[in-house]
């Protein structure tokens, strides 16, 4: 890719970009984790309330958290009534995620993820047999991501606020209707190598703890509600059912 697709004030806003993330900016603490958890008011009962503090405090220095982005802007990109296109190439993401996605000046498809060393972590606790721990250290890498990826999403829409443009909700597949082996379109769109993350056969990225997907600027762009609120998957493992 070459060339600026958006401009901003003259400064143009890169085609790809990818950067560094720094975990403190994540503003992550055991509360918050515990609400991921499943625990509705943030608390986890002692012993477990110590584990989760010290494996938060641990995960800092074990992460090593890099996000990027691709803009594709039209007429590169149609949304449809059921999907998107970027460059005549369909993506089938259903319904819901295509209303999300309406009235796009351009898409950024992004990839966030928190390393190797993050996953080798896991996978060696995981190792050394205790079950709890490593279930602590693979749930906090997925929110890890997913705050990662929202805060690559802030930053993006601030660059182009003085262009009066908006963010959409951030969609991914496995969300919703969109399935999970359309992985393998998306990261046709990344330059090779993108952010030090690989896709293998079976759409699962490496390392695991990655999280990828679009969003939709512009100038008529609506942040619609997106989550367990309205995804039609009833058996996701992230499907929130404390009502």
């Amino acid at each position: 890719m070459s060339g600026s697709l958006i401009q901003l004030d003259d400064t143009p806003l890169p085609p790809a970009s990818e950067v560094s993330i720094p975990f403190a900016e994540l503003h992550l603490d055991a509360a918050m984790v515990a609400r991921a958890l499943g625990y509705a008011d943030g608390v986890v009962p002692e012993p477990f309330e110590a584990l989760l503090t010290d494996v938060l405090e641990e995960a800092g220095h074990r992460v090593e958290m890099i996000g990027g982005y691709v803009l594709c802007s039209t007429p590169r990109v149609r949304i449809l009534e059921t999907g998107f296109e970027v460059d005549d190439q369909y993506f089938d993401a259903g319904r819901i995620i295509a209303l999300g996605l309406k009235h796009a000046d351009a898409l950024a498809v992004y990839l966030v993820t928190a390393g190797a060393g993050y996953q080798e972590w896991m996978r060696a606790v995981a190792a050394t047999g205790d079950p709890f721990r490593a279930c602590l250290i693979d749930a906090l890498g997925s929110e890890i991501v997913e705050r990662a990826a929202d805060k690559l999403l802030r930053d993006v829409e601030a660059a182009v606020k003085p262009m009066e443009w908006r963010a959409s909700a951030r969609y991914g597949p496995g969300y919703c209707d969109w399935k999970l082996a359309e992985q393998h379109q998306l990261f046709t769109l990344f330059p090779e190598g993108f952010c030090g993350v690989t896709l293998g056969e079976s759409a699962i990225m490496q390392p695991m703890k990655s999280v990828s997907g679009v969003f939709a600027l512009g100038a008529r762009v609506k942040h619609r509600a997106s989550g367990c609120s309205i995804c039609t998957m009833e058996n996701c493992f992230r499907r929130d059912k404390r009502k």
